[in-house]
């Protein structure tokens, strides 16, 4: 349970960075897509 939170925090914190870094993130995803 503890671990569900946590995951669900991690992507409310990911989502925030996302809208801060947009450019940054985008070429993350980018990258990720790729592999």
């Amino acid at each position: 349970m503890a671990s569900r939170s946590l995951l669900i925090f991690a992507l409310l914190l990911f989502v925030c960075l996302l809208s801060v870094q947009t450019p940054t993130s985008t070429a993350l995803v980018a990258a990720a897509d790729d592999s």
